[in-house]
């Protein structure tokens, strides 16, 4: 009867013990340079906010160059809009223009005025629009307009350019 173990399962003397494990030499783990901080928000902050504001000095600037220039062959104003002489330097204490302005109301009256007083208004047709025809005449409506009041100071160009011809007596259209 076998006991469950052979002689041949038990180690012999001749048989070479077990060398012993050599000793492994690990290398510390490679780290990771930190990855640079990031740039305050400050910067990009600044960035963003010069170029909100260069955007809107270039609107203003335009908006000032539209509301300013003399009407010429080829412009319009449609009814109920105005313009202005001085455009944003109104808003300055210290400018130099001589606030002038045109309207042109909704019932088809055209009116010019300069430091409040009015100096020149013509009449078309109700709804009507202020046109510049090519060849530099005043249109009110598409019609010649009605003058009802000229005054010495229109002969200067501003509201309009020097290619217009700006009646000084009636006309009836």
């Amino acid at each position: 009867m076998s006991s469950g173990l052979d002689i041949a399962d038990l180690p012999s003397e001749k048989t070479k013990a077990p060398s012993p494990i050599k000793e492994i030499h690990v290398s510390p783990p490679i780290v990771q340079p930190e990855a640079p901080k990031k740039k305050k928000k400050g910067s990009s902050g600044f960035i963003t906010m010069v170029a909100i504001l260069s955007i809107l000095v270039h609107l203003m600037i335009k908006v000032h160059i539209h509301y300013t220039t003399p009407f010429g062959p080829g412009d319009t104003l449609s009814s109920g809009r105005s313009r202005g002489k001085c455009g944003l330097l109104r808003f300055s204490p210290k400018h130099d223009c001589t606030p002038a302005s045109i309207f042109m109301k909704e019932d088809g009256v055209l009116q010019v005025s300069k430091n409040g007083k009015l100096i020149f208004e013509a009449i078309g047709p109700v709804g009507g629009d202020l046109a510049i025809s090519k060849d530099g005449k005043i249109l009110i409506g598409g019609k010649k307009p009605k003058i009802s009041k000229y005054d010495s100071q229109m002969k200067t160009n501003w509201p309009f350019s020097d290619g217009v011809h700006v009646p000084k007596k009636a006309i009836f259209g």
